[in-house]
């Protein structure tokens, strides 16, 4: 929504758009300082897990959940996209916001979205499945909104009562020890517009599991969990 807020319900409300200039250069490229793999493999990683910077992202977030909440599976992110250039490199990444002011990350996914052309037959409603074959890619054309669908990976996590769940938009990087991308420059100025409500209206499409399972009422340790930093929350510019 316009106010950076996520629905569980399909509102009816005005069509609107949110922009933001992705730039991978914005934040580190890797969350973990130094050039050895081994440290990913630590007990507990001395993370570098940045911020969103103001301009080069969007978010959403729930309201404070009323109970626990499980995922298990894969994810869809299904956007309506327009970007002032004729490809754009989107990474889309789920987080925790905790009530004590922290957040977790939970996943990442990626797409060069000259790349959404989907397998029809292997695709679902939870995991988009692109066929990544050189004669299906299709550039953008410039200032037209168009249906891209960018699947995060299979997790599985217990949101919190109390906690809310969080989806942004950047630029790749940033949030894995040791992964790095070749994703396009961005120096020119690039803009991406996302749609909201009416008949254009962007969704997230998360495997809820049913009857969550009960958790301890204490938050765990955050960062707790090798693979799964955590920072203090800061809000993104479109409020989510």
């Amino acid at each position: 929504m316009p106010d950076g807020s996520l629905s569980p319900i399909k509102l009816r409300q005005k069509a609107g758009t949110q922009s933001y200039r992705p730039d991978p250069d914005v934040r580190p490229r890797q969350s973990l300082p130094g050039t050895g793999q081994d440290e990913s493999w630590q007990i507990m990683p001395n993370y570098t897990w940045e911020p969103l910077v103001e301009g080069t992202a969007l978010a959403w977030s729930t309201p404070p959940l009323a109970d626990d909440v499980t995922i298990a599976g894969p994810s869809s992110i299904d956007l309506w996209l327009a970007s002032s250039a004729t490809d754009t490199d989107i990474q889309v990444t789920l987080t925790e916001v905790r009530p004590d002011g922290l957040e977790t990350y939970i996943q990442n996914g990626w797409l060069r979205a000259s790349h959404r052309r989907l397998d029809r037959k292997t695709t679902t409603i939870l995991e988009p499945r692109p066929t990544h074959l050189e004669r299906q890619a299709r550039p953008l054309t410039p200032g037209r909104l168009t249906r891209v669908r960018v699947g995060l990976y299979h997790t599985a996590h217990l949101f919190r009562a109390g906690s809310r769940i969080r989806i942004s938009l950047e630029a790749p990087g940033g949030d894995r020890t040791r992964w790095t991308f070749d994703t396009p420059s961005t120096h020119g100025g690039v803009e991406n517009t996302i749609a909201l409500g009416g008949n254009h209206a962007s969704r997230i499409v998360l495997p809820v599991v049913p009857n969550s399972p009960d958790a301890p009422d204490a938050l765990p340790p955050c960062p707790g969990l090798r693979g799964m930093p955590c920072r203090t929350y800061v809000p993104a510019s479109n409020g989510g």
